[in-house]
């Protein structure tokens, strides 16, 4: 039977090697914070979850082949008349869009955040998406539409 005997530097090396990956654990621990705003609990709001709550509401509901063609980015030739009211809720439940026609930057930053990682264009995108129209409907769809438009939802551009 063989013995091994480990030697004080072989101790040490060992120790050395076990701080090395605790630092590269803390480094990428610290920059998630940092590319989170510092906030490590982002919306665990899910589009899908929000979707079907706006499809309760009768003043929200719109066709389901409708929403289907849509999440497949396929032509709607015809958008419902009651659309800037589904766009409204879901931006309201995603926790996007404010009651008082104001654009929840943070939010909104944090989702482009985790799909877009140069710092400059974030900036960019969320300068450009936070615009207020004159009306709650009309800013729920610059929003979308401004978010589709950098790809970060449905590949379909919505007009009222």
């Amino acid at each position: 039977m063989i013995q091994h005997h480990r030697t004080n530097s072989d101790l040490t090396a060992v120790k050395m090697k076990i701080l090395a990956v605790l630092f590269v654990i803390c480094v990428l621990f610290q920059f998630t914070i940092a590319r989170n705003g510092g906030n490590l609990h982002y919306s665990k709001i899910s589009m899908k979850k929000v979707q079907k709550r706006c499809q309760k509401n009768e003043e929200s509901r719109i066709d389901p082949d409708v929403l289907k063609k849509l999440r497949k980015g396929e032509e709607v030739v015809q958008l419902p008349d009651n659309f800037p009211d589904h766009v409204t809720c879901l931006m309201k439940g995603m926790e996007y869009l404010n009651d008082d026609n104001t654009v929840n930057e943070e939010k909104v930053r944090n989702m482009v955040q985790r799909r877009v990682t140069d710092d400059q264009d974030v900036d960019a995108i969320v300068g450009e998406c936070k615009a207020v129209k004159t009306a709650l409907k009309e800013t729920a769809l610059n929003l979308i539409n401004c978010l589709r438009k950098h790809e970060l939802l449905w590949n379909h551009n919505f007009h009222d």
